[in-house]
């Protein structure tokens, strides 16, 4: 009886473990979805903008930001350094977790890097996790932070 009381109670923790393990991954997936959708549904916007001649370097010369840090050379990141590259607003640098040293011929930095002085505004465009990465890198540097999704619903 004993032995069957042990393996019954084995049994639980191995189903509730599993249980557990298939919450978090569910959890994971869902988080997964919802950012998809978000940046699937952010893109169409971007894109409905640029389809009207709305431009990020326009919003962003009327806001006196002439240099531009960018934050994050995901997707996102990528399309903004090509559409700023032709226009009058300057890229100084890109901010990514990546250990490239440059991305379209613009130096990746880290927050500590000197040259974060130097910028108007640093743009994230990690705009699923914009809050938080405000709040890590706020502390660290003196110049304005926004979001390419505030700029996009604010042309």
């Amino acid at each position: 009886m004993t032995i069957i009381v042990a393996l019954l109670s084995v049994c639980s923790f191995v189903f509730l473990y599993i249980v557990l393990r298939v919450e978090r991954k569910q959890k994971v997936i869902i988080r997964e979805l919802h950012k998809n959708m978000f940046l699937y549904n952010f893109t169409i916007r971007w894109l409905q903008e640029y389809a009207y001649g709305k431009r990020v370097s326009e919003y962003l010369l009327s806001h006196s930001c002439y240099k531009v840090a960018v934050y994050g050379i995901g997707d996102m990141g990528l399309q903004l350094i090509r559409e700023l590259k032709d226009s009058s607003v300057k890229i100084v640098c890109a901010i990514d977790k990546s250990k490239r040293s440059f991305c379209e011929n613009i130096p990746i930095v880290t927050l500590e890097d000197s040259v974060l002085n130097d910028v108007d505004v640093l743009i994230v465009t990690a705009i699923f996790d914009y809050e938080e990465i405000r709040k890590n890198v706020s502390s660290s540097i003196s110049c304005k932070i926004i979001s390419l999704e505030d700029i996009i619903n604010q042309y």
